[in-house]
């Protein structure tokens, strides 16, 4: 894939876009959950609480 993105652009750009990509997939994860994720909203697991 590195080979690939080489090509057309530089190393700093492709850094950059992979923040850029891990950013909106964790605001698109935590936007729209996932329905197999467990949903306890941490309640049972609160420790003095």
């Amino acid at each position: 894939m590195y080979q690939l993105l080489s090509t057309y652009m530089t190393t700093n750009q492709i850094a950059m876009l992979g923040i850029l990509f891990g950013f909106v997939l964790t605001f698109l994860c935590l936007c729209f959950p996932f329905p197999f994720l467990p949903k306890d909203h941490g309640r049972e697991f609160a420790v003095n609480g």
